[in-house]
C-alpha cells in the first residue's frame, strides 16, 4: 500500500522506484550528499530536489530528520536522537544508527571546527562556503588539542582524513607534504560536537589513568 502511494507520488514526478532508491541508500550511506562533490553527487542532489518530500517521509517513518541546506546545495540525515544545529526536537530517540566517532577523528573534527570558525572571522571564505587552510597548520592545532603528532605517512592520514571526507566536511587532493591545502566546508557547522566532545574527554581520561598507572610502577 506504501509502495503504490510512493509508486504513484514518483510517476507524477516523471522519476522511477530506482530513482528514489539511489538517494535514499545514498543517505543511508554516506549521510551527506554535497552537489559540489562530483557529477555523481550532482545527479544524486538534483534528483532528491525533485523527491524532497517524498524522501523526508519515507525516512521519518524510521526517525531519520533530513535537513536540505539549499543556498549551498547539500542535505543532511540525522540518525534518531541526533542533535541537530538550529532546529529543536523533543524526540530523543534512538541513537544506535549515530556512527561512533573514534578519538583521533574527534580531534580532527575540532581542529577543522575552530580552524573554520577563525577564518570565518577573518573573512577568508568563499561563495560556496569553504574556507583552506595548509595542512601544516592542521598539523600544529590538531597537536595542541589532542596532544599527539599527526601521523607521519600519508596512507595513514587519508585513514585518518577518511570520515570527515565522507561527510563531506572537507575536501583535499593531496596529503603527502605540509605545504598541501585543505579545504573545510560550511557543512562542519551542522554537526553536533556533543559526541565529539564525549570521544575527547574519554581520551584524556585514559591518558591520566595511563599516567597514574606508570606512577604507581614508579
Amino acid at each position: 500500500m506504501i509502495t503504490e502511494a510512493l509508486l504513484h507520488e514518483l510517476k507524477n514526478r516523471d522519476l522511477s522506484l530506482e530513482d528514489f532508491k539511489r538517494v535514499v541508500l545514498r543517505l543511508l550511506d554516506r549521510q551527506v550528499i554535497y552537489r559540489r562533490e562530483s557529477n555523481v553527487e550532482t545527479e544524486i542532489y538534483d534528483l532528491y530536489f525533485r523527491m524532497e518530500s517524498l524522501v523526508a517521509e519515507y525516512l521519518n517513518i524510521i526517525g531519520i530528520r533530513v535537513v536540505n541546506h539549499t543556498d549551498l546545495s547539500y542535505v543532511i540525515a540525522y540518525p534518531p536522537g541526533s542533535s541537530i544545529p538550529g532546529v529543536y526536537t523533543e524526540d530523543e530517540g534512538d541513537n544506535a544508527l549515530q556512527r561512533r566517532i573514534r578519538n583521533e577523528e574527534a580531534g580532527l573534527l575540532i581542529t577543522f571546527r575552530l580552524l573554520y570558525e577563525e577564518k570565518i572571522r577573518e573573512g577568508e571564505i568563499d561563495e560556496n562556503g569553504c574556507v583552506y587552510v595548509s595542512l601544516e597548520t592542521v598539523f600544529t592545532r590538531y597537536h595542541s588539542i589532542v596532544k599527539r603528532e599527526m601521523p607521519s605517512s600519508e596512507t595513514e592520514r587519508k585513514t585518518l582524513f577518511s570520515t570527515l571526507r565522507q561527510f563531506r566536511i572537507i575536501e583535499y587532493n593531496d596529503l603527502s607534504t605540509p605545504d598541501q591545502w585543505i579545504g573545510i566546508r560550511e557543512v562542519i557547522l551542522h554537526f553536533t560536537l556533543e559526541g565529539v566532545l564525549n570521544a575527547l574527554d574519554e581520551m584524556d581520561s585514559k591518558e591520566d589513568d595511563a599516567f597514574e598507572f606508570q606512577s604507581e610502577e614508579e
